[in-house]
Parts: C-alpha cells; structure tokens; sequence
C-alpha cells in the first residue's frame, strides 16, 4: 500500500510539474480566508508530527484581511509541500507556519510567510540546488528520507505562478527557515456578497448512513471526525473498492465518500461497478480527491458520481455539498436504465 502510495505521488508531482513547465496549470479565483487554510493544514498534518514528538504551530498576524480572493487549493499545495518536507527532516523540536504580513499593492495583497523547522538544515551548496527538479540536498538524504526531488521546485513554480517566489536559509544541524511570498487579490462587492448569501451549515440534515471508502488512516480519521460533527454516527469503513461493493451487497446506505485513488479498485472504477453492475442509481457518491483540475473532477461525475471536495476536507465544503447532491437527488428522480 505505502509503495502504491508513493508510486502515485510521483506521478502527482509529474503532472504538476509538466502543467508548470508547459504554463498549462491554471489557477481558479474564489474567494478564501487564509486564516482558515492554515487551519485546515495545521488539523491534518499535526497527526504525522505528533508520530514524531514534534510540535506543530501556526501563526497568523491578525492584520491579514480576513477575505481575499485566489486559488486556495494551490495555496494548501504549498503549505503541505513545506511543512511535510519539514516534519520528514526534523527529529525533533518545533515545526512553524507564520503568515507574517500581507503588503498592499496595486492589484491586492502580496502575502508574505515563513516555514521554519529545527531540522537537519543543510550547506550553501546544498542550498543553492534546492529548486532544481529531481534534487535533494546530497543522495545520502534521497536514501534516507525517500520523495522525489520534486516538491520545492513545484512549490516555486506555484509561487512564481502566483505572482510571488519563495528562497531558503539554513544552518546543518540547526535548521531551515522557508520564506514565501504569493499574491491574492481584492474580493469585489459581488464576490462577498455571495460568500455572505451561499449556504453554510454546521450540521447535516439527519444522520445519513455511510461508506468511507479511504485507504488512508488519517483521512479516515478526518472524514469519520467530520461526519460525526455533522450528526453522522454510522460510518461504514472500506479500504478499496472491493470492499466497498462488499458493503453495498450486505446492507443498505444512503452516501459514500469516494477516495479517487485505492488499491485493489479505484474510486471512479467502484463508481461504475456501483451503477452498471449493481444497478443502484440512488446512492449518492461524492468523490473525494487531491486534485483540483477540472479535467480530473470531469472524470469522477462521468463515471457517475453525484459531486466531488478537494482535500484537505474542509467541514463547511463537504456539508454543503453533501447537501446539494441530496437536493439534487430530491429533485431529480432517477430515470430507470
């Protein structure tokens, strides 16, 4: 599992990196609040620094405009990419994600902030192929720590992208300290009325009987957590796709929160077993998945799920769109096939 884990990684880091060189990467405009995006990070990467002894802590300077307007799923790219890199080099003390100032320009604000870690640090030379893509600081770090060299040079590519960049100082055995920089704009008028008028509910409607259909322990955690603030206490768990199909054939449920990517069977394939084979048209799926591409979200609803949430989840997303699959479901009556 953890093979197919990083197999896929990889490949997730490839394609981001093509779409980067080839300027194809195109970043949506929605209205965000970063304090909230640090928030979301901090909740799902503090179980992998807790592992290990590690202190996480996040710090937001209160005179950062609390609505501003950008692509807050590149935004969480960027925050995990550097503090997963820094809890995978710390062995121990503190792990800090500062958003430090914003700096009024023409067209927004241009956020500055700072990943620091009390990690292993590393050399000037080091240093200075830090960006470059499939490096790491020297091949005794590739063996020891694993990862494909990727991850700073999208990071940058991400910040360049966002009107900003990023650059690194470091002391061996002492640490490392990530500066970036990435600009948002100003919402409009119209943008924050619609973020005043959208729907969002701190519970759902009824406890609605689910599947989980994750490989991954944490984000069970997380979306069991999620559910059960919501009022969900039945949460059914399956590891792949198989067990998943297994579930459906015992007993009766109402919602499956789909993982695009498990072993043994995929999300998008498990949704069309769901449908072609076990004829059950009234489940509702929602995808749940890392990537934010629209080409990637299009694959998931032709393969017949209801809708789809980005990871890392975020309570009020997930309930709203649990919530408008279930009015759509409502509204539209399935058409025999």
């Amino acid at each position: 599992k953890e093979s197919g884990s990083s197999l896929l990684n990889i490949i997730n880091d490839i394609l981001d990196l093509s779409k980067i060189e080839e300027g194809k990467l195109q970043l949506e405009q929605t209205t965000l609040n970063i304090k909230s995006i640090v928030q979301e990070v901090t909740a799902l990467l503090t179980f992998n620094a807790k592992k290990k002894n590690l202190n996480l802590e996040c710090k937001v300077n209160p005179d950062i405009p609390q609505l501003l307007k950008g692509d807050s799923t590149r935004i969480r790219q960027i925050f995990m990419n550097l503090i997963g890199n820094a809890i995978k080099f710390t062995e121990t003390g503190t792990i800090t994600l500062e958003i430090k100032s914003a700096l009024k320009v023409k067209t927004g604000y241009k956020i500055s902030a700072i990943v620091k870690d009390t990690g292993i640090g590393m050399d000037l030379e080091a240093q200075n192929r830090l960006f470059v893509p499939f490096n790491q600081a020297d091949a005794s770090i590739a063996r020891r720590f694993g990862g494909t060299g990727l991850g700073l040079y999208i990071t940058k590519g991400l910040c360049n992208l966002m009107g900003g960049d990023i650059s690194v100082t470091s002391v061996q055995g002492k640490g490392s300290t990530f500066s970036f920089t990435f600009l948002l704009m100003c919402p409009l008028a119209s943008d924050l009325n619609k973020k005043e008028s959208s729907t969002e509910s701190d519970s759902l409607p009824y406890p609605i009987k689910t599947i989980i259909a994750e490989d991954n322990k944490v984000n069970q955690t997380v979306l069991r957590e999620v559910l059960r603030k919501g009022g969900v206490v039945e949460c059914a768990i399956a590891e792949n796709g198989l067990e998943v199909l297994e579930l459906l054939k015992k007993d009766a449920y109402e919602l499956i929160l789909m993982d695009g990517t498990m072993p043994e069977m995929d999300g998008i394939e498990t949704t069309r077993q769901i449908r072609s084979v076990l004829k059950n048209e009234e489940i509702i799926i929602i995808g749940v998945t890392a990537h934010a591409m629209k080409e990637d979200k299009d694959k998931f609803i032709h393969a017949g799920m209801n809708g789809y949430v980005t990871k890392p989840i975020k309570k009020t997303a997930l309930y709203a769109e649990i919530l408008r699959c279930l009015e759509q479901s409502k509204n539209s009556p399935t058409v025999p096939t």
